[in-house]
């Protein structure tokens, strides 16, 4: 992790890859199993 008083900058390496944090970024994890949708309770399986 690198900073410095005036532009702190952050970072963290994922298996070699240096990924920058001084700017925001998006994950997101979608399920799409069948088993993960909701029926409002009309099916028992």
């Amino acid at each position: 992790m690198n900073s410095t008083k005036n532009n702190p900058s952050f970072s963290i390496n994922c298996k070699g890859e240096l990924i920058d944090l001084s700017q925001p970024k998006v994950m997101g994890i979608l399920n799409i199993t069948p088993d993960s949708f909701y029926d409002g309770g009309r099916f028992k399986d």
